[in-house]
């Protein structure tokens, strides 16, 4: 999965309310655990194991963390671009 900061840009393309903050995914493997979660290009990464996410980097960092303790997945909240922002909470197999 690619991600990127939510800039003003992004917002318009993918029509995302000003009240979602995070980063926006800019694609997705095929057959990827964020593809089988039904993850988008558009939708925005919020949050990340109860972290608020301000851009990729924060979502490495709570990866990284997750991974450090030994766990497999991680807890994300994904604001969908295809319900104009609507949060939903996946939880994401990390390889």
């Amino acid at each position: 999965m690619k991600l990127t900061r939510l800039t003003p840009d992004l917002r318009t393309k993918f029509k995302l309310p000003d009240t979602v903050d995070g980063a926006v995914v800019l694609s997705v493997e095929p057959s990827s655990p964020a593809a089988d979660k039904r993850i988008e290009p558009g939708d925005v990464i919020a949050m990340a194991n109860d972290e608020k996410i301000a851009g990729p980097k924060d979502v490495q960092k709570q990866i990284d963390r997750i991974k450090s303790e030994g766990q497999k997945s991680i807890l994300v909240v994904v604001n969908k671009a295809s319900r104009r922002g609507d949060p939903h909470f996946l939880s994401l197999k990390i390889e």
